[in-house]
């Protein structure tokens, strides 16, 4: 994110404008009542939410679901994946840098 020349990283969320928050929950689903036989027993999921620390509103929300896995490399590969899906939407959220803009 430092290299997007949007924001500077500070020390403690008290010296910011803005909090960007990222959770990484995985809920254990019950195959009996929801799933079908062929669907995965979790859902792994990204939630990042941006705030403004002032008023502690939230600005921007976004979930990402990462896709389950029988073997740990798939998994770990649909993680990273879904995880770069969630930079690639703030990026996009975040807009270009008055440097980049100029230069269009």
């Amino acid at each position: 994110m430092k290299t997007w020349g949007r924001y500077e990283l500070v020390a403690a969320p008290g010296d910011a404008d803005l909090v960007f928050e990222i959770r990484l929950t995985v809920l254990q689903l019950q195959r009996e009542r929801v799933l079908t036989d062929d669907s995965p027993a979790s859902d792994s999921q990204f939630r990042f939410v941006i705030r403004d620390v002032k008023t502690h509103e939230t600005l921007w929300g976004l979930t990402e679901h990462a896709q389950g896995a029988v073997l740990q490399g798939n998994r770990d590969k649909n993680f990273e994946q879904a995880l770069a899906a969630v930079v690639a939407e703030v990026r996009r959220i975040a807009g270009a840098a008055a440097a980049d803009s100029a230069k269009n």
